[in-house]
C-alpha cells in the first residue's frame, strides 16, 4: 500500500449514492414477465422440495430458451456427492442465443488456478466451498469477463438419478480405462466400445481419471455424458421434460439448487437438444497444468486465449461497460471477514475484473479509498464509476506506476456488506 506522500485525493464529482445504471445489455421485458407467469402456471403449481435460491441474487425465474435481447448463459455447477469439502469438480456454462439456437456448452476445469473473491489465489472450484452458488458463479464472470444470467447446483448422485430415469446413456468409451484393483494391481474399469450406463455407473465414469491424467481428460468424457444426456432430453418433449425436473427435486428436498423453473430447465435444454448434434458446440478454458504442490493438480489459465473464446462464443454475455476489464486489487480495510466478496458483487457483474485480495496494512480505515495509477480519462472515469457502483470511496491518484492492477481499492468501515 502507498504511503500518504504518494498519493493525491480526487475531489468527487457526482452524488457517490445515487443508483446505478444497468451495465447489461440485455433487460428484462415485459413480455418476459408474462411468459415467467403463464410457465407458472403450466409448470404446476410448485416444485415443491427443490431449493428456490437463486446463487446471483436476482428473483424469481426469466431465463427460457433464449434471452430476447441477447444470450441466456447458465452455469451448471456439479458436487460429488461424498465429498465434505463441497467443491465444484464440475463446472459447465450452458449458452443460447436470443433465438434459442447456436448452444454452447463451455467447461471450466476446477482445478484452474484464480483469484476467488475475498479469498485470493486458489482452485475455481473451491468458490463453492467458500461461498456456495453465489460466490461459485461470481468466481466464473471473473474468469470469463461475462455476466451469467442464471445457475444451478447439483451433486453427481442427482445427475446418476437423471440418467437413470432415461433408462442409461449411451456412452461411447474411446479407450480402455484401468484403476487399481485395492491389491495395487491394475484392473479394466471401462472397456472400449458404446454401451449403456445406469446412473451408478455414469458417476463413477464421471469421476475416473487415470494415472497421469489432468482434469482435461475427465472432461472431454464428460462431454460424452453430457451430449448423451441432452439428446435424451431432447426426445421427451418439454412437458415430460419438465415433470422430470419437478420429480428430482420432490425427491431429493435439495435437488437442484437453482433459482428456475423446472419448466424454465426443460425449455432451455429442449432448445439445445432441437439443434442437430453436428452444430452443438463444445469447448474448454484454455488452461496448461502447472505444478501446485503436493498432491494437487492445477491447471494455469491462459488469459489471451481466454479473451478470445469469449470474443467468439459469449459476445453478448459481455457486459456494456466503457472501462471492461478493469484490473482491480481488493484490500480488506475495515477487517470484516470476506469482505472483498461484497465488493466483487458490486463490480464484478459489471464487468470489472477482481485479479488481487489482500488485507490492507491496517483495519483502521475509516473511509474507502479508491486508487488509480494516472490522471488520464479512462482511469478517472473508471474510478468515478466504481465509487458509484460501491456507493462510498475517495478517489487518489497513485504517483508511484503499477503494472499489476489498474485500480486498487481500500474498503474502509464506510462500506457495510449487505444484510
Amino acid at each position: 500500500m502507498m504511503t500518504d506522500e504518494e498519493i493525491q485525493t480526487v475531489p468527487p464529482e457526482f452524488e457517490p449514492g445515487r443508483r446505478a445504471r444497468r451495465g447489461r445489455r440485455r433487460r428484462r421485458r415485459g413480455r418476459a414477465v408474462a411468459l415467467m407467469m403463464a410457465m407458472t402456471l403450466a409448470a404446476g403449481a410448485v416444485w415443491a422440495a427443490v431449493t428456490w435460491v437463486d446463487g446471483r441474487g436476482r428473483g424469481g425465474s426469466g431465463a427460457l430458451a433464449g434471452d430476447e435481447d441477447g444470450q441466456t448463459a447458465i452455469l451448471f455447477m456439479i458436487r460429488q456427492a461424498d465429498d465434505p469439502t463441497r467443491r465444484s469438480d464440475m463446472l459447465v456454462v450452458f449458452a443460447l442465443d436470443a433465438q434459442g439456437a447456436n448452444p454452447v456448452t463451455l467447461f471450466i476445469p476446477s482445478n484452474a488456478l484464480t483469484e476467488i473473491p475475498g479469498h485470493g489465489l486458489d482452485l475455481a472450484g473451491r468458490g463453492y466451498s467458500f461461498g456456495g452458488m453465489r460466490l461459485q458463479s461470481l468466481v466464473v464472470d471473473n474468469v470469463l469477463g461475462i455476466a451469467l444470467d442464471r445457475d444451478a447446483a447439483l451433486t453427481d448422485e442427482v445427475f446418476g438419478r437423471l440418467a437413470d430415469d432415461l433408462g442409461g446413456l449411451d456412452i461411447t468409451v474411446e479407450d480402455t480405462l484401468l484403476a487399481d484393483d485395492g491389491t495395487g494391481r491394475n484392473a479394466v474399469a471401462f472397456s472400449p466400445g458404446t454401451q449403456k450406463m445406469d446412473g451408478e455407473t455414469v458417476r463413477r465414469f464421471l469421476r475416473y481419471q487415470g494415472e497421469g491424467e489432468t482434469e482435461l481428460s475427465r472432461i472431454a468424457r464428460a462431454q460424452q455424458a453430457w451430449e448423451a444426456m441432452i439428446a435424451a432430453w431432447g426426445r421427451m418433449g418439454v412437458g415430460a421434460l419438465a415433470q422430470k425436473f419437478r420429480d428430482v427435486g420432490n425427491e431429493w428436498n435439495q435437488g437442484i439448487e437453482t433459482g428456475l423453473s423446472p419448466l424454465d430447465l426443460a425449455e432451455f435444454f429442449s432448445a439445445f437438444a432441437a439443434v442437430t448434434p453436428e452444430d452443438r458446440i463444445y469447448t474448454t478454458l484454455p488452461v496448461e497444468p502447472v505444478s501446485a504442490g503436493g498432491s494437487e493438480q492445477a491447471l494455469r489459465i491462459n488469459e489471451e486465449q481466454v479473451a478470445n473464446l469469449v470474443r467468439q462464443y459469449f459476445a453478448e454475455s459481455i457486459p456494456a461497460n466503457p472501462y471492461l476489464g478493469t484490473r482491480i486489487e481488493v484490500l480488506n480495510g475495515n477487517g470484516i471477514p470476506q469482505i472483498g466478496e461484497e465488493v466483487a458483487l458490486k463490480l464484478i457483474p459489471k464487468g470489472y475484473r477482481i485479479v488481487l485480495n489482500k488485507n490492507a496494512r491496517s483495519f483502521d480505515y475509516e473511509t474507502t479509498k479508491i486508487l488509480v495509477y494516472s490522471r488520464d480519462e479512462r482511469s478517472l472515469g473508471a474510478a468515478r464509476k466504481i465509487q458509484e457502483l460501491l456507493g462510498v470511496g475517495e478517489i487518489e491518484i497513485g504517483l508511484r506506476a503499477q503494472t499489476v492492477v489498474d485500480v486498487t481499492i481500500v474498503v474502509g468501515h464506510d462500506f457495510q456488506p449487505r444484510a
